[in-house]
């Protein structure tokens, strides 16, 4: 499965994570992470935007794929099976109504996670510069 980086979450040491969940409202996903920097809470939020399917993956289930570039990046998967077996089981008449891009990110402690949408945004990601 070919990924490209989107982008790299901030650098912090990961045993600081207090707090991972993804929350489904509003046709948008969210992803919020909690860490602790230096006595600091922070949180952070990544924004799917009209996701049309997701998956979990607990980290005793992942792969060398699911870790592989993602390792605390958003990463698209390009040709990606699983968006075209969502498309494939369709109605006809709404197979290319949405686009289905392909993200995944993995946080230790917290796992994969996965998303069909048709973009992302990102919120102000703690107080630490975001990496180039």
């Amino acid at each position: 499965m070919p990924k490209a980086i989107e982008w790299d979450f901030p650098q912090f040491d990961t045993g600081s994570i207090l707090d991972a969940e993804i929350s489904h409202r509003s046709g948008s996903i969210l992803f919020r992470l909690t860490v602790d920097l230096d006595g600091v809470t922070e949180t952070g939020v990544l924004k799917f935007i009209r996701p049309r399917a997701y998956r979990w993956r607990a980290e005793v289930h992942c792969t060398g794929d699911h870790v592989k570039d993602c390792f605390l990046a958003l990463c698209r998967v390009e040709d990606s099976d699983w968006a075209q077996e969502i498309k494939s089981q369709t109605r006809d008449g709404w197979k290319d109504q949405w686009r289905l891009d392909h993200f995944m990110f993995f946080v230790p402690d917290f796992s994969s996670f996965e998303v069909l949408c048709e973009g992302w945004e990102v919120s102000e990601f703690f107080s630490l510069p975001k990496p180039s």
